[in-house]
């Protein structure tokens, strides 16, 4: 009779081996594969899933001590799609947040540039609810009226002079956010409402927008200009008041001293010397 490290012998003096185990490392990776559809844990999961099946298939087999081939790669393939999958959403995903900034960032630069290249349809189709449907008589006129005031327009910039911007509340679709509008003459401040979503959306992709709610030019000298014009300030820009913007050509923040105010300065300095005393 022989004998065989690992085995038994059997009556007829044949050594019969132990029934092969299962790899417990194809068992996990079926496991971090199959973990790989829950949102918040899949995107680790799910390519842990594809290592540990990829080392699992080479390591089970009919040669191998362990069984479990299969599982490993079932948990292969299941792990690759889950991947490509969360890897598309991570690309989605990442497109719509840096679409969102740059819309922020940017507020109505594209939308008052075709305003004033004469696009007043363009200009309106960047609205959404009351100022989407306007006249077009009365867009004109707001764009005549800030041609007329500041010239052409330039640029517009976020406004990062006017303190903290203002956080849009939990189920807000619409903020209102400080912007710098840069024209010809001189640049101004003005409130501009994002609006993010679509409350009667009737499909989850439909709810998503990036359009403009009002416009609103603060200018405490002619007073306010507003598309449309029944759009008022909201009480965030009220508290933060409407800071005075220099002309162009001069730094923004800077003040502007006429020849008249140094004449004045002069003179009152003069004036506030000691008289002597006749005595």
């Amino acid at each position: 009779m022989s004998q065989f490290p690992g085995g038994y012998q059997d009556p007829y003096g044949q050594a019969v081996m132990p029934p092969k185990k299962t790899s417990g490392l194809a068992i996990g990776a079926l496991v971090c594969s199959l973990l790989g559809v829950i949102p918040c844990v899949g995107w680790v999961t799910a390519p842990l899933g594809v290592l540990l099946g990829a080392i699992a298939v080479g390591t089970t087999g009919p040669t191998a001590e362990r069984k479990g081939r299969g599982l490993g790669i079932a948990a292969l393939i299941i792990g690759l799609i889950l991947c490509v999958v969360w890897a598309w959403f991570g690309l989605k995903a990442y497109g719509m947040v840096k679409g969102y900034s740059e819309f922020v960032m940017n507020g109505p630069q594209q939308t008052l540039k075709k305003g004033f290249d004469g696009d007043v349809a363009g200009f309106q189709a960047d609205f959404t609810g009351t100022a989407a449907t306007m006249p077009a008589s009365e867009a004109q006129a707001f764009l005549d009226q800030l041609k007329a005031r500041y010239g052409a327009f330039q640029s517009c910039g976020f406004d990062t002079q006017s303190g903290s911007p203002p956080q849009g509340q939990p189920g807000q679709p619409q903020v209102p956010f400080p912007y710098v509008l840069q024209f010809a003459n001189q640049s101004v401040n003005a409130e501009i409402e994002l609006v993010f979503a679509d409350q009667n959306a009737t499909s989850f992709a439909g709810a998503f927008m990036k359009k403009i709610g009002y416009i609103v030019i603060q200018d405490p000298v002619a007073g306010n200009l507003a598309y449309p014009s029944t759009a008022t300030l909201s009480s965030g820009a009220a508290n933060r008041g409407a800071a005075t913007r220099p002309r162009t050509g001069n730094p923004r923040g800077s003040t502007t001293i006429d020849a008249a105010d140094d004449a004045d300065a002069e003179t009152d300095t003069g004036t506030d010397a000691p008289l002597s005393d006749g005595g």
